[in-house]
């Protein structure tokens, strides 16, 4: 259940704070409901329409083709909050324009998700707010793309959406039983360290089977803990 804390970054007086094993549970029923619902059955990868339909169901319009050049190269997804009613999200068409990168196109579009799932509330009672700036000097909240799935704790909005993010393409049961398959045609204890073979072959599999790039499969592996940052350590199946 979720709870509040001081929001230290002064965008709220409290904000909520989710243990990344209740994100992981929230998300992986919502994807699975939706994919159940509207697509006959849960299937690896997601295919992206599910994920515009995800999206679109919570939204007052998700425009896939936005021009978000003005607000610089690393911007490719924006957020815009308004009180009384559901956001809208904006996807670069620089993302959605480009067969090869199918990838971040997907990643930015559940990034933007968490946002709008996750967030939205927080401005109910709040004046129109945008994850960026515009021509009414609304507040701001830069979502860059090296932050789209491995933000700072600090930046809770980010990170949130991040995690979000990562359990949403990569459904933690899903993604637990891939290691578990990998680990049983080789061996139980094996070293799954940054810089291993066995790690590389891993996150190269994981980014192929739920279709993310491999820096996004490394991510939610590390995060779960299934690999790790030094040699010798135990990666944790839970």
């Amino acid at each position: 259940m979720v709870r509040y804390i001081k929001d230290k970054t002064g965008r709220f007086d409290t904000r909520p704070y989710y243990e990344p094993e209740e994100l992981d549970s929230e998300c992986e029923k919502i994807i699975t409901d939706l994919m159940t619902a509207k697509f006959g059955g849960m299937k690896l990868p997601i295919p992206t329409d599910a994920l515009t339909v995800l999206i679109e169901q919570d939204v007052e319009n998700l425009d896939i083709y936005a021009d978000l050049s003005s607000l610089g190269d690393s911007v490719e997804g924006v957020t815009d909050f308004f009180s009384g009613k559901k956001p809208k999200v904006r996807i670069s068409d620089s993302l959605s324009g480009a067969s090869n990168l199918e990838n971040r196109f997907r990643t930015t579009l559940t990034h933007e998700y968490g946002h709008v799932k996750f967030h939205n509330y927080l401005f109910s009672m709040e004046k129109s707010f945008s994850l960026f700036p515009d021509a009414n000097e609304q507040k701001t909240h830069h979502c860059k793309r090296d932050t789209i799935v491995n933000a700072s704790r600090a930046d809770w909005m980010e990170w949130q959406a991040g995690y979000v993010c990562g359990s949403i393409l990569m459904p933690h049961t899903r993604i637990k039983n891939a290691v578990i398959d990998f680990r049983s045609q080789r061996s139980s204890s094996l070293d799954l360290a940054l810089g291993e073979t066995n790690t590389h072959t891993l996150i190269n599999q994981i980014a192929s089977t739920f279709r993310v790039s491999e820096e996004a499969a490394k991510i939610r592996l590390l995060k779960l803990t299934y690999i790790t940052d030094q040699k010798d350590s135990v990666p944790l199946l839970k």
